[in-house]
């Protein structure tokens, strides 16, 4: 860095590598430099948008062209830093105050006595921007102690500091002076590592993952990045058994983003360690006498805690870029309090005259140097440790300090004002329905009120029946005695963190009010230990009443943090019992201010319980609340500012892509049931006139809040009535099914019967109804068991085999019993006399079932069959389940035939050994061998010793028992393992079939509309302009012509993609077919006005001329497919 003269504020730094004067302003709060100067950097970061307004002191905001992030080097430091580029043309950048903290080159006075080095500023997330990097260790407390400097050396230091003369500096300067370090950055323990003790009784849980909105990926890359740079989080590698998720919040900058980890989940595992906590008997005990105090402050305290490496899983969160897990002890872990606390408290052990509570560390002396060597020994030992302090919330030296919720100093231990401050402000009662509030919260702690009926007798003569207000003097006296009372040591208590604690909370639209209190052991009531109330905010007064609530919750108890925060558990009470559920229980989707509240509470051990309202003493507080004062009104206001600024983010992410904002506020402002439903969210229940018009919403009542006119439930859109048709489309866009499109709308909006409205719009999308298979079977129907041997067979062909021959089957359906024959090929000519030669064996049937292939769709087939006497019955084209018994026999033979092969044998010999063997195996339906039914009882003799049987048996009857219980148990397997469902489809129906796939994209169904001639069983016979077909019943789908949608919101066009107008439209009447209507189709080409809304959709077809496809070959299906075959006499020659 350059030298500047003693006065001069213009320094030189280093940005991209790059030389670059800047100007210091201690009162800036960014860094900016004009659009120019942007220009002449060799390597330039992309500017990124910045909603950031800068408006100098006294003058008009600066237009702001953007921002950028880039390391800047100065003083042998290395930051990160952020500069805003405006448009307005400057002579010099300038550097804010923090990036100048950053870089040593600003420095600050301290008490106005002590120059040092200011430590880094907090940064976004927050996290540092330089961390100590070392290797984690962890070792017992009796080995890190001979680590550490022996305070009697310290001890002399601080002594010779005092003996030496006056030099202008205090000692205490010179003793921060001398540990720079430590007030540098966020540190490390060096000796010490945490652990978090796991219940493994508790079922770990995957969090279902929230995706992190596209448009603030970017910046939660550059989050990560910088975490991993820091050494404060690493990548998950293997199997993981707890995943949290991450929510994004914007900061009052909505260019800039918070995170934090939703631990709600993974501390219901994770359990509360106990240590020991200092009461205030002890520190009013330790601090008598002191005159000299100072309060130091860890920032970011839990991030110097190192997590061991079996415990880091737990931290375990999504990114778009896989798991990431902490490293470090994070905000949000149930235990982190406790493990902080002793973990400082074992570090200071052994120091007298110095105590924590939590990062909160209080140093004292009865006199100058005892203050001082304490204060020096704990600096030492946070050197020693790796340990640093955050320097502007460090209290050095001072007369009286507040620890605890008490003030200390000279005079003792006293409490401090505000305490009361929101009961001792409250105004009187205007009404008698607030006398009675107040009385209410009087009685509270009516048992420690000396002579409390005598003094609250005027009051409640005004609440007796019939009884007129009439505020007078000894009602204002009895109200200003009543408070006096209350807030007098006799009824408060002092806080101690061993006894039980209810913290009671209670809102309004005017206010949020709490009472801190305490279990007495002397009495068994609770006393106050404190009061608090303000006003709330002008965002928050138009909050649902669920919201507020849950507002009043987080004030309550973010109020009393120094008396909350670390115990091991706590009971909130709130008379507004929808909001237990919410904070109770984990709930992935909730309203987004509760979701935020209950984010900023994770550090916290509480269960929320209700009490009814008559019972709750802040009613009077939360509607007298008392003024923010003008800068705690600024702070409340910046984070209700936050939090809407948080839920604008949602309503973006989540809005349909062709919805805008604008439209969804409009359609809701004109819909008039969504504004009963907004008056009704704000009052907080929905009153009796529109009970019956928000039934449907009654049900996720609690669920639901307003903002900016919008209605959400959760982080999710409700939809108002017009634009709902045009979601849906919208979501149905790609044509997605079914689930996937209820998916994609639940992931960002809602409304009632939104499930049904998609089933209904995709069963009426065409495109849809034609590319999609239904994958629904009919119930199996079980052939019933003819009613003696041979006497119904079924045949087939198997092959060709690998010699080019086939294998002829004829089965019994009775008995099972398979005769197998060879032949060259599947003629007519070759298979007749093999068949004849089977049946001369053994007679012939009554009647034989085949497929409709070759030779059994022959005109010389058809002929033998009349010429034998034999019924012939072809069964259901594409459905081989149909001649089951014959098919389950084909797989016997493809696997004797391809073993034969491989074993290197003659599949001729090791066929019959095959047939012998099974014909004599009891078959799994009958329980019987086929032989011995077909033979009547005749034992089948084998290789394997079969004894003699000379008696004839029947098996007629248990085999009919057994055939119906393995048919029925079948049907039973069956039927449970696919999407059965008796189809619906009738004679009269206009139906799609299902076409062969030749190619890769071919649609699951022809887009002909064909009309059912005939159903009989599973059989179909339909109809088209070309052909009629027979097939079974699941490869129809029934046509859903009529579109039943609201056009006064969604033209129909909008339904269909442009590039599928002309298909939709032949498919509705396809090309041949009469189209009712026609002549006003033609007529409306003209005129579109006299066109019907459906008919504008026939009109709107792209008019110019489809174009041919190439030339394709013309693949015939093989002749026992075509359809033509069938058409001879449908009646006699298909069975079902």
């Amino acid at each position: 860095m350059s030298q500047p003269s003693e006065y001069s504020t213009t320094v030189t730094i280093r940005v991209q590598d790059q030389r670059l004067k800047v100007q210091v302003d201690s009162g800036a709060e960014v860094n900016v430099m004009d659009y120019k100067t942007y220009k002449t950097l060799h390597k330039r970061p992309p500017l990124r948008n910045s909603g950031a307004k800068l408006k100098p002191y006294g003058l008009k905001p600066l237009p702001v062209k953007g921002c950028f992030k880039t390391k800047v080097r100065a003083n042998g430091q290395k930051v990160n830093a952020t500069f805003y580029v405006t448009e307005k043309p400057t002579s010099t950048p300038i550097m804010g105050k923090y990036t100048a903290f950053d870089l040593d080159i600003l420095k600050i006075s301290v008490n106005e006595l002590l120059q040092v080095q200011q430590p880094e500023r907090e940064l976004s997330n927050p996290l540092p921007e330089k961390v100590t990097k070392q290797q984690g260790t962890h070792m017992a407390y009796s080995n890190m102690a001979k680590q550490l400097t022996p305070l009697s050396k310290v001890t002399d230091f601080v002594t010779q500091l005092h003996q030496q003369k006056s030099t202008g500096e205090s000692p205490v300067s010179q003793i921060v002076k001398k540990h720079p370090k430590v007030f540098q950055g966020i540190g490390k323990h060096k000796y010490r590592q945490v652990e978090l003790i796991i219940d493994d009784s508790v079922q770990p849980k995957v969090q279902a993952q929230r995706r992190i909105p596209f448009p603030k990926r970017q910046q939660f890359e550059e989050i990560i990045q910088e975490l991993e740079e820091a050494d404060i989080i690493e990548q998950v590698e293997g199997p993981t058994e707890w995943i949290s998720n991450v929510v994004l919040t914007p900061k009052a900058d909505p260019s800039q983003l918070r995170m934090n980890i939703d631990m709600t989940t993974a501390n219901t595992a994770i359990k509360r360690t106990r240590h020991v906590i200092p009461t205030l008997e002890e520190l009013r005990y330790k601090l008598n006498g002191a005159t000299h105090f100072t309060k130091l402050d860890m920032k970011q305290g839990y991030m110097q805690l190192e997590l061991k490496q079996e415990s880091r899983y737990m931290t375990t969160f999504y990114t778009h870029r896989g798991l990431r897990r902490f490293k470090r002890l994070n905000f949000g872990t149930n235990s982190a309090a406790e493990l902080f606390h002793e973990e400082i408290s074992q570090c200071l052990i052994d120091i007298d005259n110095a105590d924590n509570l939590y990062d909160d560390i209080i140093v004292y002396g009865k006199t100058q140097q005892e203050h001082d060597i304490a204060l020096a020994q704990v600096l030492q030992r946070f050197e020693d440790c790796g340990l640093t302090l955050g320097l502007p919330k460090c209290k050095l030296d001072q007369p009286e300090i507040e620890f605890f919720g008490m003030k200390f100093s000279a005079a003792g231990m006293s409490p401090t004002a505000d305490k009361v401050k929101a009961l001792i402000e409250a105004p009187a009662p205007t009404s008698i329905a607030e006398v009675r509030s107040f009385l209410g919260m009087a009685n509270y702690s009516a048992n420690f009120i000396q002579h409390y009926s005598e003094t609250t007798a005027p009051l409640r003569h005004l609440t007796k029946k019939n009884a007129r207000f009439q505020w007078t003097k000894e009602c204002q006296k009895a109200f200003e005695t009543l408070k006096q009372a209350m807030a007098s040591p006799q009824v408060m208590s002092y806080y101690d963190p061993t006894r039980p604690t209810e913290l009671i909370v209670d809102a309004s639209k005017y206010g949020l009010a709490s009472m801190l209190t305490q279990l007495d052991p002397k009495t068994g009531q609770y006393k106050v230990v404190r009061y608090d109330s303000r006003s709330t905010t002008q965002p928050e007064s138009r909050y649902a009443q669920i919201e507020l609530e849950s507002a009043a919750v987080e004030f309550a108890i973010r109020r009393n943090h120094i008396y909350l925060y670390g115990l091991p558990e706590f009971s909130v009470i709130t008379d507004h019992k929808p909001l237990l559920p919410l904070y109770n229980s984990y709930r992935a989707d909730m309203p987004p201010r509760i979701h935020r509240h209950k984010l900023n509470l994770q550090g916290y051990t509480f269960n929320l319980k209700h009490k009814p309202g008559k019972d709750n003493p802040t009613d009077y507080m939360s509607r007298h609340p008392t003024q923010i004062p003008d800068s705690r009104e600024q702070k409340e206001q910046q984070e209700a500012q936050l939090i809407n600024h948080h839920i604008k983010a949602i309503i973006r992410d989540d809005l349909p892509v062709a919805v805008t904002l604008e439209q969804m506020k409009t359609a809701t402002g004109k819909d008039p049931t969504m504004q009963r439903l907004i008056q009704a969210i704000q009052t907080g229940y929905i009153s009796n006139p529109d009970k019956q018009e928000l039934m449907p919403y009654s049900h996720v009542f609690k669920e639901l809040s307003t903002v900016e006119g919008l209605v959400l439930r959760g982080s999710k859109m409700v939809v108002p009535e017009s634009l709902r048709n045009q979601v849906v489309t919208l979501a149905h866009e790609g044509h997605q099914g079914i689930v996937r499109t209820k998916q994609f709308l639940r992931a960002t909006t809602w409304f009632p019967g939104m499930d049904k409205r998609v089933e209904k719009e995709i069963a009426h999308c065409m495109p849809c109804q034609i590319t999609v298979k239904t994958p629904q079977q009919e119930p199996l129907k079980p052939t019933v068991l003819p009613g003696e041997p041979w006497d119904v067979l079924a045949t087939d062909l198997h092959g060709p085999l690998p010699t080019g021959e086939y294998l002829l089957v004829v089965q019994c359906l009775y008995s099972r019993y398979p005769a197998v024959e060879i032949v060259r090929s599947t003629s007519a000519d070759t298979c007749i006399p093999v068949l004849d030669k089977v049946l001369s064996q053994f007679g012939i049937p009554t009647q034989i079932t085949s497929d409709n292939g070759p030779p059994y769709n022959s005109e010389k087939f058809r002929q033998y069959a009349k010429y034998m006497g034999f019924e012939h019955k072809k069964k259901i084209p594409y459905a081989p389940w149909a001649n089951g018994t014959a098919e389950n026999f084909m797989k016997n033979l493809g696997k004797l035939i391809e073993t034969a092969q491989e074993e290197k044998l003659n599949w001729r010999q090791e066929l019959h050994k095959f047939l012998r063997a099974y014909r004599a195996t009891p078959h799994p339906m009958t329980k019987k061998s086929p032989a011995s039914l077909l033979f009547n009882g005749r034992k089948y003799k084998t290789r394997l010793p079969t004894p003699t049987n000379k008696t004839i048996l029947v098996y007629d009857k248990e085999v009919r028992k057994n055939d119906q219980i393995s048919k029925r148990n079948m049907k039973l397997r069956a039927d449970s393992k696919k999407h059965v469902k008796t189809s619906e489809i009738k004679v009269g129906d206009k139906v799609l079939c299902q076409q062969k796939r030749g190619r890769k994209h071919t649609p699951a169904y022809s887009n002909e509309i064909m009309r059912v001639m005939k159903r009989k069983g599973s059989l179909i016979v339909a109809r088209g302009e070309t052909k009629t077909i027979t097939r079974h019943v699941t490869f129809f789908k029934k046509v859903t012509e009529d579109f039943d949608v609201d056009t006064s919101d969604t033209p129909l066009t909008e339904l269909v993609p442009p590039g599928n107008q002309r298909i939709v439209a032949d498919m509705i009447h396809p090309p041949g077919q009469v189209q009712p209507g026609r002549e006003r189709l033609e007529i409306g080409l003209q005129n579109p006005e006299a066109l019907e809304p459906r008919e504008r959709v026939l009109r709107d077809v792209n008019p110019e001329p489809v174009r041919e496809a190439r030339p394709v070959r013309n693949r015939r299906p093989p002749i026992r497919f075509r359809d033509e075959n069938y058409e001879y006499n449908l009646e006699e020659n298909l069975e079902e």
